[in-house]
């Protein structure tokens, strides 16, 4: 059944607005609280012993150790005060998560059960959690741009298993890759749900000059450098009204239904233009503030292109050097981070 607004802000608390990083490692914890953090983001990157007809198996040493893994991760969080979003990749659930795999018979039982399994383990473990992140960006390039058409069927499923577990988990849901498809989409039938988007526009300027450095030509990748924020991209300036616009969907259907929001990912690659990734990464930040939204910068010591710790050259012979000195991308994303200071002494 579908709840009413009324319903659903009746019977759900507001989580605590978190800011924080994707971080794999644990060993990163005691400088994220530093920073201010009060999240970390991390990936179940399980790498299943075989796919049958198309969906994920695992042996069960395999599976225990993956769990053990994850607990130690999980003290490690609290003893840093960090609370820690789950969140999966496709193919951790079945082979061809990318393309016609949506359509494998029993994947909604299959992705359902795999997360039953993670949150009845973890139920120790439940007050580090923030929310379960059922599936990174859902994808289907045949429906492309819009979301796989038997995703919100599945994470309705997944979200109901979680929920026989634990009632009061709060369910984190990308309603598409990018967290495309606010426009008109309708709630998710629980209270306890987080709608999350990634954001990366526009990719011209983020992700410039990352195309083709692996085991290609780096002059190609050289091309597309040196674009620049606010600037015209695609014939059209891009600057923070720009973006206010761009998410506008989300912003009205938080708005609409009184629902937290959470921004999973966001970024931009360290070798673009200096003042223009600080003035990028200082608008976004502001934009999630005004809206009250939690968010996650994309990543701490993970893939070094994201990396505020390293310099803002682009890595010619492979090389990547961290900066002697902090970076400007890492004020902006220290001073945001600290904004839970301020949030907890209120």
């Amino acid at each position: 059944k579908q709840p009413s607004v009324a319903e659903i802000k009746a019977h759900r608390p507001d989580p605590e607005i978190v800011r924080g990083c994707t971080s794999p490692g644990s060993k990163a914890f005691n400088i994220l609280h530093s920073w201010g953090a009060n999240v970390a983001r991390k990936w179940l990157r399980f790498k299943p012993s075989r796919y049958k007809n198309g969906l994920a198996e695992y042996d069960k040493n395999y599976w225990d150790a993956q769990m053990k893994k994850l607990e130690e991760y999980l003290k490690d969080a609290k003893a840093n005060r960090l609370k820690v979003i789950l969140t999966a990749d496709g193919n951790v659930f079945f082979s061809d998560s990318r393309e016609s795999g949506w359509k494998t018979p029993g994947l909604a039982d299959h992705m359902a059960k795999f997360w039953s399994d993670v949150v009845t383990r973890l139920q120790p473990y439940r007050d580090v959690i923030y929310g379960y992140d059922l599936y990174n960006e859902p994808l289907d390039w045949s429906q492309f741009p819009q979301a796989p058409s038997q995703w919100r069927d599945v994470a309705i499923k997944t979200m109901n298993a979680i929920h026989k577990v634990d009632p009061q988990a709060w369910i984190i849901f990308e309603p598409g890759p990018g967290g495309r498809g606010y426009a008109n989409m309708q709630l998710l039938p629980s209270p306890y749900v987080i709608y999350s988007v990634h954001y990366y526009a526009p990719q011209e300027f983020t992700h410039q000059g990352i195309k083709n450095i692996k085991n290609t030509d780096l002059k190609k990748a050289e091309e597309s450098l040196n674009v620049k924020y606010p600037g015209i991209v695609n014939g059209a300036l891009w600057d923070k009204e720009r973006i206010k616009k761009h998410l506008e969907p989300l912003r009205k259907f938080q708005q609409q239904y009184h629902v937290p929001i959470l921004v999973g990912e966001f970024s931009v690659i360290r070798w673009a233009p200096k003042q223009s990734a600080v003035r990028y990464l200082t608008d976004l930040i502001d934009v999630f503030e005004e809206y009250q939204w939690s968010w996650i910068y994309h990543g701490f010591r993970e893939y070094q292109g994201w990396s505020v710790e390293h310099d803002e050259n682009f890595p010619v012979n492979r090389k990547h050097i961290k900066a002697k000195e902090e970076t400007g991308r890492a004020k902006v994303l220290k001073a945001g981070l600290k904004k839970n200071l301020t949030q907890n002494q209120q």
